[in-house]
């Protein structure tokens, strides 16, 4: 009997986007095998895979509203979030068009009599596990990178996150705030790149006024159906995901923490969960360790600078962060101690560019 994969709206659970049939593993391994005999031939004509690429961005181009509309209804993601990642998608394919018929050698002046060229060449067809590009858990990945290793293959993987923004006592608060806010629940905080831990330095009364001042942002990201325009929260993509997000709400309440807004499931149809703020709970703690895939963030108090850095480095992570504050070489030199991937100064954790080195 085939297996049947089956896709519903997180939004609207009873609308099925997609019904699809599985394919077996002896179809995936001849879809495999034709791929590499079509390889060679395809490698040597950069021409024909310029223009490929070149019809693939411009077809995207021609039904991006009506792709924008398919991503919001299959995985709740806000339109405006949506109509960007057709955008972003198209401008990959039109770089990467051109880079399809880049010069791939460089002449290297030798030390010794002769003709010296390097040249870079792609790995071949993923299946056949030349090179293994994976994006998921932590957990997962850790698995994939150690049996990649006993066969002597490269992996790029792109596993969780538990980023850290640190505010420091000069930033700008309504910019900061506009940032953070963004960051950690857009996209009901479905991004390895969200905001996770927001670490406030300063006395009481900064700690006071930040809070408030986040709390009031987070707050005006209502959860609405991300068909509409202006929505930036909308579901989390399944009940399982939804019961993780209040399962890690109800641990970090029963030690310690307090809730600033938010905690709890949005009583309508759909897998919606309100943007939640946690506070109260030191960096140590479970919460503020592993990664929620939802719209949840802990708020941690640091005193000093250097306690608000051995914060952000305090866990397994080490995906993405940010730093905000006004006096920009102050601000630098804090982000260029945070052991993460990337790093923001005055910006959201969340986005990259896509011709930035990896």
């Amino acid at each position: 009997m085939t297996r049947v994969i089956t896709s519903t709206s997180p939004q609207k659970p009873s609308d099925v986007v997609l019904e699809s049939p599985a394919l077996t593993a002896p179809e995936v391994a001849q879809a495999v095998l034709r791929a590499r005999a079509a390889q060679k031939a395809w490698s040597e004509n950069a021409m024909a895979r310029a223009a490929a690429l070149r019809g693939c961005a411009e077809g995207l181009r021609a039904r991006s509203a009506e792709m924008a509309a398919l991503i919001t209804r299959e995985v709740g993601k806000p339109i405006v979030e949506a109509k960007g990642e057709v955008a972003r998608a198209i401008a990959i394919l039109d770089y990467n068009a051109q880079a399809a018929i880049d010069p791939i050698g460089t002449v290297i002046p030798p030390t010794t009599p002769g003709y010296l060229m390097a040249v870079r060449e792609p790995y071949g067809v993923a299946g056949l596990a030349d090179v293994i590009s994976f994006t998921g858990s932590s957990e997962v990945g850790s698995q994939i990178v150690a049996q990649a290793a006993k066969c002597g293959k490269p992996v790029q993987a792109e596993m969780g996150g538990q980023n850290p923004a640190i505010i420091l006592p000069d930033a700008d608060l309504a910019l900061t705030v506009a940032h953070l806010s963004n960051a950690s629940m857009s996209f009901a905080g479905q991004k390895c790149t969200a905001t996770s831990r927001i670490i406030i330095v300063g006395d009481d009364s900064r700690y006071k006024e930040v809070t408030e001042a986040l709390v009031a942002g987070v707050e005006k990201l209502a959860p609405n159906d991300p068909a509409t325009e202006g929505v930036l929260v909308g579901p989390v993509i399944s009940d399982s995901a939804r019961t993780d997000v209040e399962s890690a709400a109800k641990g970090a309440v029963a030690r310690g923490g307090k809730v600033l807004t938010g905690g709890a499931p949005v009583d309508r149809d759909g897998w919606f969960y309100s943007p939640t703020l946690i506070a109260d709970l030191g960096p140590e703690d479970p919460f503020n360790q592993e990664e929620t895939f939802g719209p949840i963030a802990g708020v941690i108090r640091a005193k000093s600078v250097g306690d608000a850095i051995d914060s952000a480095n305090a866990v397994r992570f080490g995906l993405t962060g940010s730093v905000h504050g006004r006096d920009l070489e102050a601000t630098i030199r804090v982000a260029q101690s945070l052991r993460t991937g990337m790093v923001k100064v005055n910006a959201p954790t969340a986005g990259l560019d896509f011709h930035a080195p990896v």
